[in-house]
């Protein structure tokens, strides 16, 4: 694939971003996850990161950022409201006509994948004022996003650097993946507005906090996608930005307040 621009890209889209020119970039050595397990017990976890539900996540400092190195598992929000856990397929599809639209779940409602993938929110809960992070850390921007690849050095290589080693998790030939910059991402699939599931070891995606217009009659937002056959970050043919239906679910990082 041949591009012109280094670029960040999104789930149905592209955007441009320049190339890192000042910030070094060392490539850690990271080949499996037991030697990420093992690199966070010499220290490597850069900032204690705790939900309000109690589940500790490890981090990871790329760059000037810290990540969580875990997906999202909390079920409340910071004032201890409960969030909503929407298992069955038609209630996932109503959400649309309630008005507290924001929902969880476990992929294929199975609990077990809950210890490895963690749990699958829509954008409503991902976006809640009543903030789902934990304390001293936000869903992700769009631009922070965007400032992730361009310290990995973009499109060409950063889907491998953030995706977990092996075919374990992963389903083969999971394309180039290294984990060098120790974000370990795995391929939790994504639940449909219609309530359907489907990417389960094939692919992930990521929210951000950016809406994208699309459908005047339907919520869109934008979020960061890898698959098991790519080392690239996923684009579209032309360019355009496309998003996720906001009532999807899809996993959540989090990264630490500056």
């Amino acid at each position: 694939m041949k591009m012109a621009l280094t670029t960040l890209v999104l789930f149905g889209g592209i955007v441009s971003f320049s190339s890192c020119s000042k910030t070094d970039y060392t490539e850690p050595t990271i080949t499996s996850l037991a030697k990420v397990n093992r690199d966070h017990k010499k220290n490597r976890i850069a900032a204690k990161c705790v939900d309000i539900d109690g589940n500790e996540y490890k981090t990871i400092k790329i760059g000037n950022q810290v990540w969580m190195a875990e997906n999202l598992r909390v079920t409340r929000y910071r004032n201890g409201q409960p969030i909503a856990n929407v298992s069955s397929t038609a209630d996932w599809a109503s959400l649309a006509e309630k008005t507290d639209k924001a929902a969880w779940c476990f992929y294929g409602n199975n609990a077990k994948n809950e210890s490895i993938y963690g749990k699958l929110y829509n954008f409503y809960a991902a976006k809640d004022s009543r903030n789902i992070a934990p304390q001293g850390w936000h869903v992700p921007t769009n631009e922070e996003w965007i400032q992730l690849g361009d310290y990995l050095r973009g499109v060409a290589t950063a889907a491998g650097k953030l995706k977990a080693t092996g075919t374990t998790q992963w389903a083969a030939p999971n394309t180039g993946a290294t984990n060098s910059s120790g974000f370990t991402a795995l391929p939790a699939g994504e639940r449909l507005a219609d309530g359907t599931f489907g990417g389960l070891k094939l692919r992930t995606h990521y929210w951000s906090t950016d809406l994208y217009g699309g459908d005047p009659f339907t919520q869109y937002s934008l979020a960061v996608s890898l698959f098991y056959n790519q080392q690239l970050l996923y684009n579209s043919a032309d360019g355009s930005f496309n998003g996720l239906n906001a009532l999807a679910a899809l996993s959540v990082r989090c990264v630490k307040d500056n």
